[in-house]
């Protein structure tokens, strides 16, 4: 395809997102619906973390990586077990603070899940150091599997005070699709513009983020995005800009 560009509109958080670029035949343009609101330094969680001794770390975000490192960097310089990613940006962010990162195949909750509980053979400790709004299949899966697990919130997300420009983003002439990277971001776009989200078509980061639109009433077009933005963004692109 030639000529003029196609919109696509990703509603991640500007922590996240430049906020525009190009890829292809497609213009990408976020409008975050959430923020993200960092927790400060607490010494309890600190303290809590050393007396856990875990024998593995999971990480959900590659924010959630940076944050970590930033509030806690001797947890990290102490630790001397396994280290899990649900994905490969966060596995990169990871890799900068000096450790390597397991990442699943099947880069959601579900796989991230699988993973752990294959390599450890389910047994030992299990930190989840992410967001106050994660899902619980993560941590419920572990649990179940006999594993002993603590969450760690560091930041949560929430709803941004701009959140209603997408009601009328989705509206302008060449959009040609939103991408939704979150249950939480898929909740506020179908309540801030209602029926008319349907007038796009809608891509999805997550088999979570999916079933939220499915059980809201929205059909989820193909590709289905793992954990990686930019992947999902290739795929389009290759599928659109033929």
């Amino acid at each position: 395809m030639t000529g003029k560009k196609l919109i696509l509109i990703s509603t991640r958080p500007s922590v996240k997102d430049s906020g525009f670029r190009e890829a292809g035949c497609l213009e990408i343009i976020n409008i975050p619906v959430t923020e993200t609101v960092t927790y400060p330094y607490s010494s309890s969680l600190k303290e809590d973390i050393m007396e856990f001794q875990p024998s593995a770390l999971v990480f959900t975000s590659s924010f959630g990586v940076m944050q970590f490192h930033l509030l806690y960097p001797d947890v990290l310089e102490t630790f001397h077990g396994s280290t899990f990613a649900i994905g490969n940006k966060t596995a990169e962010a990871i890799g900068k603070t000096g450790f390597t990162a397991v990442v699943p195949e099947r880069k959601d909750s579900r796989g991230l899940a699988s993973l752990i509980i294959s390599n450890t053979k389910g047994t030992g400790n299990i930190a989840l150091i992410r967001s106050r709004n994660a899902d619980s299949i993560l941590f419920d899966s572990l649990n179940k599997a006999g594993f002993k697990v603590r969450d760690y919130a560091i930041y949560e997300v929430s709803e941004s005070t701009d959140a209603r420009k997408i009601t009328a983003a989705i509206k302008e002439p060449g959009v040609s699709g939103i991408i939704l990277t979150s249950p939480m971001e898929a909740s506020i776009v179908a309540k801030l513009t209602g029926p008319e989200l349907r007038l796009v078509p809608i891509y999805a980061i997550g088999l979570t983020t999916r079933t939220k639109l499915n059980d809201l009433g929205f059909t989820v077009c193909e590709p289905l995005g793992e954990s990686h933005f930019e992947d999902l963004v290739r795929k389009i692109s290759d599928r659109l800009c033929r």
